[in-house]
């Protein structure tokens, strides 16, 4: 069976279902939470992991897979619910995830004749010449009323790679629940190829899914929205857009900190927070607006993912599995980017919005009239004249660490299905320090954007 979602081609010659190693009698429930139900339809998150090995047909189906399939059933019983389903029966008021026994993940096994190095590389490329989200599978429901919460597809490159490709359903996984989840697969993977015979893991992946009465809340839907329907993107980008990758060296980010610092102790008394995300959020949204030239709104409005573990009353584990995120935004005039001290003004107000959630200290979810997004941010306010420009993943999730036994991966693309969107992962190079910015835009627009971040940086 082949597969396309670009000019590349995949064969899919194994589908399966993969299950907790254990044997589980019971079911296990777990309600949604405040956060949770903001992406109860949302379009699915995929990141591709592309692992340099050299490969014989022999050695990837028959030691490669085993073991990733083993070693993912053997994470599954620490995380029984990302087995199970999102479900919402019509005799339920509310949705809710549910483990059952012999519930499974979907594993897919797919090849390409594709070349391994030109696919994983950072240059700039056609949608159509390459789709990350061919290389991701898709979240099929069961039915209405059911949705899996978790698939994955491995895919083997000529002689040279494969990649790990994982879709995940965004009401049970933020960026860190990820990280935490893949971490450990890859722990135990490791482990197996190690000759490992007892797996346990590590405390800082040991996953917790306590959710407190207080982070419950009844539907803000109303009864007319029933569905689990996943969305499509609200502005699916056309085939001839480019997507490339850019580098942010530890010198340069050090050389933006330093431009950025010094504006704002000759222009501002107030308390600023200057850290390698405010400084390149700020470099690449004024490198993105610019290069969008006339064909941009005249408003922005700027917003980010920010964990709000560490700010709930009460609190939760730091390692949380769920949707435990905050969105600090702030609406911003489009030539403000332009200006000569765009880079610094911009990173101030980015700034201003982290210093606000740190005085704040805690997020009281209790209050029923919290919401982690602003009124302005819902999808009905992001017309009339207004663009979003917002960040895909942090430099601090580090998946370039992500090490199943045969070594780091040596590109991870997100899928990104935005217009001004772009992701932000830490660099597999200078020990992490670096950042990879993922982008993707019309042709034009990309080629000015490379212009604008190369030369602002010389």
């Amino acid at each position: 069976m082949e597969k396309r979602g670009s000019n590349m081609k995949l064969k899919v010659v194994e589908v399966c279902k993969i299950s907790p190693s254990k044997s589980i009698t019971s079911q296990l429930s777990l309600n949604l939470s405040v956060f949770d139900w903001l992406y109860l339809t949302s379009p699915q998150n995929g990141r591709i992991f592309f692992y340099p090995l050299p490969l014989t047909n022999s050695f990837f189906h028959s030691i490669l897979i085993p073991k990733l399939k083993h070693s993912l059933s053997l994470t599954l019983n620490h995380f029984l619910p990302l087995a199970g389903t999102l479900l919402w029966p019509h005799n339920s008021p509310l949705p809710f995830i549910l483990y059952a026994p012999n519930d499974a993940v979907s594993f897919v096994v797919a090849e390409t004749d594709s070349d391994f190095d030109r696919v994983s590389g950072s240059h700039a490329r056609m949608l159509k010449d390459y789709s990350p989200s061919s290389l991701v599978p898709k979240i099929i429901p069961s039915s209405e009323t059911a949705v899996p919460l978790m698939a994955v597809q491995v895919t083997k490159f000529p002689k040279n790679g494969f990649s790990i490709g994982l879709a995940t359903h965004r009401v049970v996984f933020d960026g860190k629940s990820s990280n935490i989840f893949l971490k450990s697969w890859a722990h135990i993977c490791k482990m197996i190829n190690m000759g490992a015979t007892q797996f346990c893991l590590q405390p800082e992946f040991s996953p917790s899914f306590e959710r407190g009465a207080n982070l419950l809340l009844q539907n803000p839907f109303g009864p007319k929205n029933r569905t689990l329907k996943l969305s499509s993107p609200r502005s699916p980008p056309p085939s001839n857009w480019l997507r490339g990758t850019f580098h942010l060296t530890p010198t340069n980010i050090q050389t933006l900190e330093k431009r950025v610092s010094q504006w704002m102790e000759k222009t501002s008394s107030q308390q600023f927070y200057l850290s390698k995300f405010v400084v390149v959020y700020a470099y690449v949204s004024v490198c993105l607006i610019k290069a969008k030239q006339e064909e941009c709104s005249e408003k922005i409005y700027m917003s980010f993912h920010a964990d709000a573990r560490w700010l709930l009353d009460p609190p939760v584990s730091s390692n949380y599995i769920g949707n435990c995120v905050t969105y600090p935004a702030v609406l911003v005039e489009a030539r403000e980017f332009r200006e000569d001290d765009g880079l610094p003004n911009i990173a101030k107000k980015i700034s201003n919005l982290i210093v606000e959630l740190r005085r704040s200290r805690a997020i009281n979810v209790c209050d029923h009239n919290y919401e982690p997004f602003s009124s302005s941010n819902s999808s009905n306010d992001l017309l009339g004249g207004v663009e979003v420009c917002f960040n895909v993943d942090s430099p601090k999730s580090r998946f370039y660490e992500t090490d199943f036994g045969w070594g780091r991966p040596n590109k991870i693309d997100v899928v990104l299905e935005e217009c001004n969107s772009f992701s932000l992962l830490d660099s597999r190079d200078h020990g992490g320090g670096g950042v990879e910015v993922g982008l993707l835009l019309p042709t034009h627009q990309f080629h000015i954007f490379a212009s604008l971040f190369s030369k602002a940086l010389n």
